[in-house]
């Protein structure tokens, strides 16, 4: 009876995964379905969901056999490998093997292929989760050692541990509490789009705490198959190497449509001008969060204009960037507000919205031709919380421009910060 019981079990596992349903299937096997549908719509929680996959399918009596596509997928990997030799190569064989990675997670063959390809492609902070999950999917590996070794040099270069990246949910955004502040600038202070000053109330919401970088959007690019930006070091003709790829430095060249996409994949929005100043002033009420002087200004951003104004003088290929979170942060946690790069807000822009902006999270004005920017890149030595000089159309693109996500918060949190 045991020994039919153990047959009819796997019986069932394999029938289902060939997605047959003539016998009930075991638990395992439907979580096993619903981790794996689940897995392209959680881009925030895909380590972890990853990470779940994997331990599952060591506790079941049987591996899955690949499901179909996967053979198909690789297939594409391995021909694009073996008929080219670029960085474009080895990014299209990466974005190949990740298709396969989406429809059988638990195969450490996969995940291996994966981090060696996006190694050569120079997307280091990727090949760091890669070879981490291939060591999960297979703990006994025989390389192990020269793999971690390879782990422990890309997490000096990149500035962050896997251990960091596994929860981005947790310690990469900052709860902003709700409450009033005052919005603008007072009299004589600023420019004219800038008055008059008036106090909003916001619910409560969570902000990054850091711009989203060239890695993060990469990533989004891979699975929606879009094309990847330019990147400053592109532009000055700079190769990607392993000590520094450029991952962690903020994307630019992105626009308000493409920004607006990525925050929506990630399961966020970009911020509302509102939301921005007051995360961005920190609970302070002065021209620049550390004060009404600007004097600290390059403690918190990479003031530099001789460097980074990127215009006919300063052309994008002479523009300088730096990684993320290197300076100080504001009173909030959040870094490199001004000083790296401007950034999308999701309000239209007029001038004279402040006249009849509602108190309440404003949302902006309902129609217009250009998009908000705030905060400041390297070249703005003038970049006060309050500023609003600089906006877009939402198809712009610009070597100076970047952007951060916010995601709502559970409300009822009424304390001020």
């Amino acid at each position: 009876m045991n020994r039919f019981k153990i047959i009819f079990g796997l019986g069932a596992l394999i029938l289902q995964w060939g997605f047959v349903s003539v016998f009930p299937v075991c638990a395992e096997s439907s979580k096993l379905q619903q981790l794996v549908a689940e897995l392209p719509n959680h881009p925030d929680d895909e380590i972890a969901i990853r990470e779940k996959i994997i331990k599952l399918v060591q506790a079941m009596p049987a591996k899955p056999p690949l499901p179909e596509g996967v053979d198909e997928a690789m297939g594409k990997a391995k021909f694009i490998m073996n008929n080219g030799s670029s960085t474009e190569d080895f990014a299209k064989a990466a974005e190949a093997y990740r298709e396969a990675s989406l429809l059988a997670p638990w195969e450490a063959d996969i995940y291996y292929n994966l981090g060696y390809i996006r190694e050569k492609a120079g997307q280091f902070t990727n090949a760091l989760i890669d070879y981490n999950l291939y060591l999960m999917a297979r703990p006994n590996a025989k390389d192990k050692k020269s793999i971690r070794e390879k782990i422990g040099a890309m997490e000096y270069a990149a500035h962050i541990t896997f251990k960091e990246m596994e929860s981005p949910g947790k310690g990469t955004m900052v709860l902003i509490k709700a409450g009033k502040f005052w919005m603008g600038s007072p009299d004589n202070v600023g420019d004219g789009d800038e008055h008059p000053r008036h106090e909003v109330y916001l619910n409560a919401f969570y902000i990054d705490k850091y711009l989203v970088t060239n890695d993060q959007y990469d990533k989004f690019c891979e699975a929606t198959h879009r094309n990847k930006p330019r990147t400053l070091r592109s532009e000055r003709g700079e190769q990607a190497s392993p000590k520094d790829s450029g991952g962690q430095e903020p994307v630019v060249f992105v626009s308000w449509n493409d920004a607006s996409a990525y925050a929506k994949w990630a399961g966020k929005r970009l911020p509302t001008e509102a939301e921005w100043e007051k995360a961005a002033r920190g609970g302070t009420d002065t021209k620049w969060f550390f004060g009404d002087d600007n004097g600290q200004e390059k403690e918190y951003g990479w003031y530099e204009p001789d460097k980074n104004f990127g215009d006919a003088v300063f052309p994008s290929y002479k523009i300088v960037s730096y990684p993320v979170g290197q300076k100080k942060p504001n009173p909030y946690g959040l870094f490199d507000i001004g000083g790296l790069a401007f950034e999308w807000c999701s309000d239209w822009y007029n001038s004279k919205y402040y006249k009849v902006s509602p108190d309440r999270n404003p949302q902006g004005p309902d129609k217009g031709n250009e998009r908000v920017l705030r905060g400041g890149c390297g070249g703005a030595t003038d970049a006060r919380t309050a500023s609003r000089y600089l906006r877009k159309g939402p198809d712009s693109t610009d070597p100076l421009i970047g952007f951060r996500c916010v995601k709502d918060a559970k409300q009822g949190k009424s304390e001020k910060k």
